[in-house]
């Protein structure tokens, strides 16, 4: 009886050993199959402003899942170093070949443009002298037509036969590349460059030829009072306006002016 006993604890002891050798296998096979395969990928280390050529010490090498590396990425920082952002890059960005321009480490405002635009400078108005309009930004032109005030208009010309002053939106969604030769508002502008902010000369804009020779006419007629409207940002609406004359305004709000008021 005792010998039956106890080979029946060594057959139990035998089931139990196969069992755990057998859970041991199924728990090691599992962790080997859910191991997360990585691979190198080049990150910034920093924010690298746009129309940076980028340093060594701006970038590292790290490591990633492979399913979360995107295409176009790099693996080693020697083919990144060198090359100049056309768009700001942030600190822990993955650095992908389309963000970058082999500009031969040159930082010429003409490696980031779009083909098929050229740049036109305008001078600023007022809402650029507030320092509402910031490059990126995108504006409208209002224009008003001033006859009135042509040096050369006859003499003669009498208020009936006059054109009234008129104003119209003209070209829109024009896009600002730069305010008085800076193409990124500086986070913390030094005076120099927080003078130059709030007393700019001029805002360049990045067109098509034919809206450039537009712009230029605009630019270049003693008749024209022109001042700039600011977009709402991700707003590329193309807006349908009337033209408006004083005369109309004042009609409009029912104003009466006397016969003798200028």
């Amino acid at each position: 009886m005792a010998k039956r006993r106890g080979m029946i604890f060594v057959a139990l002891g035998a089931l139990l050993a196969v069992a755990v050798g057998v859970l041991v296998f199924i728990i090691t096979q599992s962790a080997a199959s859910s191991k997360v395969v990585t691979g190198d990928v080049v990150v910034a280390l920093q924010d690298i402003p746009d129309r940076t050529v980028i340093q060594p010490a701006a970038v590292a090498v790290k490591r990633m899942p492979v399913s979360a590396i995107p295409n176009g990425a790099f693996t080693l920082t020697d083919d990144v170093v060198g090359k100049m952002t056309p768009i700001k890059i942030f600190a822990g960005e993955i650095i992908l070949a389309s963000k970058l321009i082999d500009s031969k480490g040159q930082t010429a405002l003409s490696f980031t443009m779009e083909k098929g635009k050229v740049l036109l400078t305008f001078p600023a108005s007022n809402i650029v002298g507030l320092g509402l309009i910031k490059p990126g930004d995108a504006v409208d032109v209002l224009v008003t037509y001033r006859p009135s005030k042509n040096k050369n208009a006859p003499q003669s010309s009498t208020a009936e036969t006059q054109t009234p002053d008129t104003t119209q939106a003209t070209m829109q969604n024009l896009r600002v590349v730069s305010i008085g030769g800076q193409t990124v508002a500086p986070s913390n502008p030094s005076p120099q460059q927080q003078q130059q902010q709030n007393q700019p000369s001029f805002v360049t804009f990045a067109i098509d030829p034919q809206d450039a020779l537009t712009l230029k006419s605009l630019k270049d007629s003693e008749d024209l009072a022109i001042e700039l409207a600011l977009r709402a940002a991700g707003d590329d609406s193309i807006f349908r306006t009337e033209p408006v004359t004083l005369r109309g305004v004042l009609e409009r709000y029912g104003i009466r002016v006397s016969p003798s008021s200028p």
